[in-house]
């Protein structure tokens, strides 16, 4: 078929718009089950899914995209072309170069440099003859898979030397792992290899490239090789420029939108945070620096580093911190992912820099200071020109030793806390310091404030200030220089800090940048790592696990030496002293109902956020569940001061109190803790294939995996980190989709199917539900003249199926497909499974559950119960799907529900926790819901109401965000919006097309006399969509005058 229409200049012409009519006839019937398919526009390269009148207008203001030349993803088969299959890889080249063309002259170029090669090798044969793979192509994809499924070296090795000989000869395939790393690092943007001193003086770098010697503590720059073979310098920092990533981001076609996420799709609710933007960081940032955030390109970042092994054995001691950068520009679920972290800096082992972690920040903080200042030109492919981007670094995230490395504040000793700063209460106890006075944070007229119960004596200091940019700078100003460095004759390594230094240690690198004293918040208290800390002091204290516990004899003596619970003082018993049972220590019965278990960082997550810690002390229940409520933390605090040994406040749990403070400032804890960065470090581990030399195996893999990751956003019919399915994949289809929202219920049943037969009762009673719960049946319940719920179930299905079926043989548009099928009914022969994926959660039967360890079958649902709105719990029974006539399905649930009866005090809201009795149910009469109303709760064991009660836990799943977004695409004028629809059926008629929804087009500047309407979705349209509107109209006012003719 002739398709050089797809390439005319003119996007008016007839032949384009027929064109693009034409294909979207054949991509009307590829559709999705909600109406949408990929769009081919040169802005969504088929990587968005659209409806087909975004679609069209898409093509009319854009284009098509230039490699999409078959429709391979709208019905016709892919036929290997000569120089077809590789146009992906080009478009990978040319959003890596900027702009390629396909037919460059490789002699004559001297613009692409390095990409010339590549360009090459993508217009090459794999092997004579072979037209559906380029030498590029098919080395992208081996090596996309070996990355993907993590092969060994020797194994990628093996492989390619079976591929070469089973290949034709004069196969352009590379006979070694290494070779095809030679090939692909072209594709990657490459690190620079920096010497430093191997006592963390200094870096070789700059005005010290050509020293030999460290210009701090003289020391040599190589290490001794007696003049022999190839100098080798003490240690390599590798540094992975900044701005060339950043870049990136916005050269590639599927990251470049993304990059304005915040600004254009991000909704902003007043109280809420669910994003970094939302926050008083973000937005003081904003009013600070306004020239900075009128360019929404403009890149926010974080920072988070942190020290790991990257030997499995740990008895080897070796440390090595990489520096990783992470853009908050995106959306949630796109810039905690792994993929899109930025690798800036690798710090060598094996000691670990300790405060010295400035000496290697230099390069970076250089990078940031002239992002900050001149920015960087940058080619934008979303819309096609350049732009300035400037970049800067909102906060950074690491755990309590990291953060005193970074802010140069000393996290031990009596001002540990770097927010109370010199005003921290702390208080030297036997062999240690504790950090209580959280009185001090209650009211002034608090009656705690007199109690001598806390520490002894009554509390009436006022709370901690906070001190601001120019205090802290003024505090950073009664420094002594010191000089950098662990060398052994370095008399400043252990300096005594003087009072008035208070407990900083060095004014941070950070100060450098102009923004950097200016922000509101600079380092983030990790939450992972408090969890982490106060899980295992309160566990092991409750446990009186041996090392673990807080509870000691010398913290019963601290409560002898401050007079406080005398109960619990150790008491002498003949030549013995014995210790009392405190109350906070469980007895061995106790201790069996919990297992004791090796806890991760995210086991504790888990037992402090989501499991019921009734088992313990009832109130420690509110320590994380309620730590957004500053005043509630701070009164938890001060009850545990009343409960627990002085031994058991230590730094980490004091710094609970703050973290309110930081959610409000700088918004949700997802984006800013740790755990994303540790499994990132995890990644990095595995990249060690060298143990000799672990940080240049990890650079080398690292460039290479980047390159990969860039090129699998542009693979098709392979399996790629951005295309892989879920694991919960809720698509189901063997079923016919339709319109109705009973017909196109987004599950997918799991297992075996069975055969069963329902009763007349059953099959009456689940197919009127259905029906009550269609909304697109409201106007026939509304208007039939059964008003009562009880007739309207008896008599509505028949009154429904006789005026169908009576439509029907009128031919009446009214009795669609659809409608005609529901009001038949059901067939009573019902399909069962033991679970079901609905919405990307997995449920299964409470049948199924009992003989498994996991729980997936708890059922909750809003209902309605005496006129009240209320949740109903209960357990999932059976998954039953429907059938009904012309191939349609409903999923239903069929559940048991807890009778949760309020007058019956069979419920109870205990703290934050909801509490129900299971031993009776109710409403079994009206066992079914829709598939797609279940919401999954989890019930875990109540040990304070007993065994036939249960806690009901809901959870946030994984992979899922509750983010509501703007569509720049949809904006309609409530005033003309009748007379616009009117008009848009029209159109839809004409083009054979139905309208999906009524929120399919922008509709704005319409005057009310005016016939012709515009259609604009950003400021500055592109007049050919109002043109193409315009004669639309026209082509349809003479459709209308020949039709009437």
């Amino acid at each position: 078929m002739d398709r050089d229409w797809m390439w005319l200049p003119n996007r008016l012409s007839r032949d384009y718009v027929e064109g693009v009519k034409s294909f979207i006839q054949v991509a009307k019937e590829h559709l999705r089950w909600d109406n949408k398919t990929r769009c081919p526009c040169r802005d969504c390269q088929n990587a968005r899914f659209n409806d087909l009148l975004t679609i069209e207008r898409h093509l009319i203001r854009f284009g098509f995209s230039r490699s999409y030349q078959k429709w391979i993803f709208h019905g016709e088969e892919h036929e290997s072309q000569p120089n077809e299959q590789n146009d992906i890889v080009v478009d990978a080249l040319n959003d890596a170069c900027g702009h390629i063309d396909n037919d460059i002259n490789l002699e004559e170029s001297t613009t692409h440099g390095k990409f010339d090669y590549l360009l090459g090798e993508a217009n090459k044969e794999l092997y004579p003859g072979c037209k559906k793979f380029s030498a590029l192509t098919f080395l992208v994809k081996l090596m996309h898979i070996k990355v993907l499924n993590r092969w060994s070296d020797k194994s990628f090795d093996m492989l390619l030397q079976v591929l070469v000989d089973a290949f034709p000869e004069r196969s352009n395939i590379p006979k070694t792992y290494y070779d095809a790393k030679k090939m692909l690092r072209d594709l990657g943007l490459g690190y620079d290899s920096i010497h430093a001193c191997k006592y963390d003086c200094a870096l070789f770098w700059k005005e010290n490239e050509t020293l030999d010697k460290c210009p701090v503590c003289d020391e040599p720059r190589y290490k001794f090789c007696n003049g022999k073979g190839k100098k080798i310098p003490q240690k390599v920092l590798r540094h992975f420029p900044l701005k060339s990533r950043l870049q990136r981001l916005f050269m590639s076609r599927h990251t470049a939108s993304d990059m304005r996420w915040h600004k254009e799709k991000r909704i902003s609710e007043e109280g809420v945070l669910r994003h970094p933007a939302d926050s008083e960081a973000w937005k003081d940032m904003d009013t600070q620096f306004p020239w900075f955030s009128q360019e929404p390109r403009n890149v926010r970042l974080g920072l988070a580093t942190d020290g790991f092994n990257p030997f499995g054995s740990m008895s080897n001691s070796y440390s090595m911190w990489p520096i990783v950068l992470v853009p908050y520009n995106m959306a949630p679920w796109r810039c905690m992912k792994e993929m899109f972290f930025m690798l800036s800096l690798l710090i060598p082992g094996p000691q670990a820099p300790g405060r010295d972690i400035d000496v290697y920040l230099r390069p970076l903080i250089e990078e940031l200071k002239e992002l900050w200042h001149e920015g960087v030109q940058t080619f934008d492919v979303s819309t096609g020109e350049n732009f300035r981007m400037h970049a800067c670094v909102l906060w950074t995230i690491n755990d309590f030793p990291a953060y005193g490395n970074l802010a140069g504040w000393s996290t031990k000793g009596y001002k540990a806390c770097p927010v109370c700063n010199e005003d921290t209460s702390s208080l030297g106890i036997r062999s240690k310091i504790c950090y209580m006075g959280h009185r001090r944070f209650l009211p002034l007229d608090h009656g705690w404030r007199r109690s001598r119960q806390h520490d002894g004596k009554p509390e009436f200091r006022p709370p901690p200030r906070m001190f601001s940019s120019d205090e802290i700078l003024q505090q950073l100003c009664c420094l002594k220089h010191r000089k950098p460095g662990k060398h052994p004759n370095n008399v400043d390594r252990k300096r005594k800090r003087v009072p008035e230094e208070l407990n900083w240690t060095k004014k941070s690198i950070f100060f450098e940048l102009e923004y950097w004293s200016k922000l509101k918040l600079r380092h983030n208290i990790d939450v992972m790592h408090v969890e982490k800390n106060v899980c295992d002091s309160v566990v092991g204290t409750l446990l009186n696990i041996v090392g673990k516990t807080k509870d000691t004899n010398k913290a019963r003596l601290d409560l002898a030496d401050m007079n406080i619970r005398k109960e619990l003082h150790l008491q002498i018993q003949g030549n013995k002293l014995v210790k009392p049972h405190a109350c906070y220590t469980l007895t061995v019965e106790e201790r069996k109902e919990f297992v004791n278990l090796r806890l991760k960082s995210h086991d504790c997550h888990v037992l402090l956020q989501n499991y019921s810690l009734s088992l313990f002390v009832h109130i420690l229940i509110k320590i994380c569940v309620q730590h957004l409520v500053e005043l509630r933390i701070v009164l938890i605090l001060c009850k545990l001061e009343r409960i627990f040994p002085p031994a058991f406040f230590d730094v980490m749990v004091h710094l609970m109190v703050h973290l309110p403070r930081e959610a409000k400032l700088v918004g949700p804890v997802s984006y800013r803790w740790m755990y994303p960065f540790e499994r990132n470090l995890g990644t990095l581990k595995r990249y060690v294939r060298n143990k000799a030399r672990p940080e240049g195996s990890i650079a080398e893999a690292y460039i290479v995996n980047e390159a990969l990751m860039f090129c699998s956003m542009y693979l098709t019919g392979i399996e790629t980190r951005f295309n892989r399915s879920e694991r919960n994949e809720d698509r189901f289809e063997h079923r016919v989709q339709g319109c109705l929202s009973i017909f196109s219920q987004q599950a997918r049943p799991l297992g075996s199917r069975q055969h069963l037969q329902f009763s007349k009762e059953e099959l009456t009673k689940a197919h009127w539900y259905i029906m009550n719960n269609c909304p697109e049946l409201r106007p026939y319940l509304e208007t039939s003249s059964h008003n009562l719920e009880k007739r309207q179930e008896q008599e509505f299905p028949k009154w429904l199926a006789d005026r169908m079926k009576a439509l029907r043989v009128k031919q009446s548009p009214e009795a669609t497909d659809e409608l005609y099928s529901l009001a038949c009914g059901p067939d009573n022969r019902v399909h069962t499974y033991m679970g079901c994926i609905v919405n990307g959660v997995r449920f299964h039967t409470k049948d199924r559950d009992d003989r498994r360890i996991t729980q997936n079958s708890g059922i909750c649902v809003s209902g309605e119960h005496d006129g009240e709105e209320i949740d109903f719990y209960g357990v999932l029974s059976n998954v039953v799907v429907l059938n009904y006539v012309l191939g349609y399905k409903v999923i239903l649930f069929k559940c048991t529900w807890f009778d949760t009866n309020q007058k019956k005090k069979r419920i109870k809201h205990d703290y934050n926790f909801t509490t129900i009795q299971v031993t009776s149910t109710w409403y079994d009469n009206d066992p079914f819901i829709l598939a797609t109303q279940a919401q999954q709760v989890f019930y875990l064991d109540d040990y304070k109401n007993g065994h036939n009660w249960k806690v009901v836990q809901k959870v946030n799943h994984r992979h899922m965000w509750d983010v509501p977004e703007r569509d720049t695409n949809i904006e309609i004028d409530e005033e003309v919006c009748k007379e616009v629809m009117k008009k848009l059926t029209k159109i839809m008629n004409l083009m054979s097309l139905s309208v999906v929804n009524d929120n399919v087009l922008i509709l704005e500047n319409m005057n009310d006399n005016d016939d012709n309407f515009i259609c604009d979705d950003i400021e500055e349209e592109d007049e050919t969509l109002d043109d193409y509107a315009n004669e639309n109209e026209m082509w349809l006012s003479s459709d209308s005058e020949s039709e009437s003719d």
